[in-house]
């Protein structure tokens, strides 16, 4: 497939994670990738793989969230998952400066003739899952010379809806409303 990046990295950030990969020799955290796949082929593949069987790991985090884990080795199975993923676009939804990192550790460490860190940590996703959830995150710009406000929300209207809220909406009023959207899942008409 194709990995699909849609954020600047920082040099400074991703030096760091260089070091400590090049200290630790391992990946710590995975990278969170998005992929389309409306018919459910790899969730379907995956949960035949594991059959009726119970996890190899269950745990509850400090959230009470359930997290289960089941290995899957059977070559077969595995090969049929790599097959039904090749042509999929993987979006990275987090982990730009991880993901950047390990492909030059991964680079540097082939050059010295050791290609098993071409490999990193992925948890894919389907967007069409219907327990992903995704929650923004909210950034404060400031020191904005010259910013048109009307020219930066006619672009925005290009790839989002954009509603004008009347001044003194209260906090409530406009939870409330960002609680009714629901994405009408546009977003995956650029995957597929």
């Amino acid at each position: 497939g194709e990995v699909l990046p849609h954020e600047e990295t920082l040099p400074k950030h991703k030096a760091d994670r260089l070091n400590m990969m090049k200290t630790t020799l391992a990946n710590f955290s995975p990278i969170f990738g998005l992929y389309a796949d409306k018919e459910h082929r790899v969730e379907d593949l995956l949960n035949t793989a594991r059959g009726g069987r119970q996890p190899d790991m269950e745990v509850t985090d400090d959230n009470g969230v359930l997290n289960r884990l089941w290995v899957i080795s059977d070559a077969a199975a595995v090969e049929a998952v790599v097959k039904a993923m090749a042509d999929k676009k993987i979006f990275i939804a987090d982990g730009h400066h991880r993901y950047e990192t390990a492909v030059t550790f991964g680079q540097e460490m082939a050059a010295q003739d050791k290609p098993g860190y071409n490999y990193l940590m992925v948890a894919l996703v389907n967007l069409y899952n219907e327990g992903l959830v995704v929650f923004p995150t909210h950034r404060l710009v400031n020191n904005v010379q010259d910013l048109d406000v009307q020219n930066l929300l006619t672009g925005m209207q290009k790839d989002f809806s954009v509603e004008e809220l009347p001044a003194g909406t209260g906090l409530d009023d406009f939870l409330t409303r960002l609680g009714n959207f629901r994405h009408p899942r546009d977003i995956h008409q650029r995957f597929d």
